[in-house]
């Protein structure tokens, strides 16, 4: 099995600014690293991650993939905070009007542009 991670930058490219730097590593079964390395943007990160795919990937994601709430924050988002406030962890507030959606456009664009790569949310 390979796994890949990407710590994904939340906000894409725009004209006036590029995305952040985003870090993609790549192991295979025997845990020997493949490939590391940074992105931007996520037409670069989704190249990288089909480049060191193969049939049997694990893809682990830093980023909020499922954004459906209009506005507010997420209920997992609040629920981390009210677990773990004590100890200042929390998480970023990410709705559907937040620029920070690169997240949840990783997985549309690789279910649709990457052929052997499926995504399938859990429910």
């Amino acid at each position: 099995m390979r796994c890949l991670g990407v710590d994904l930058a939340w906000r894409e490219t725009t004209p006036a600014k590029p995305a952040n730097d985003t870090g993609v590593a790549a192991l295979d079964e025997c845990e020997a690293l493949l490939g590391a390395g940074w992105t931007v943007g996520l037409e670069e990160t989704e190249d990288r991650i089909t480049a060191h795919a193969c049939d049997d990937t694990l893809l682990f994601v830093d980023a909020p993939l499922i954004v459906d709430n209009p506005t507010g924050q997420r209920s997992c988002d609040r629920q981390v905070g009210q677990c773990y406030g004590r100890w200042q962890v929390s998480a970023n507030t990410i709705n559907l009007d937040s620029p920070y959606l690169a997240g949840a456009r990783l997985p549309e664009n690789l279910e649709v542009g990457a052929g052997h790569l499926m995504w399938a949310p859990s429910s």
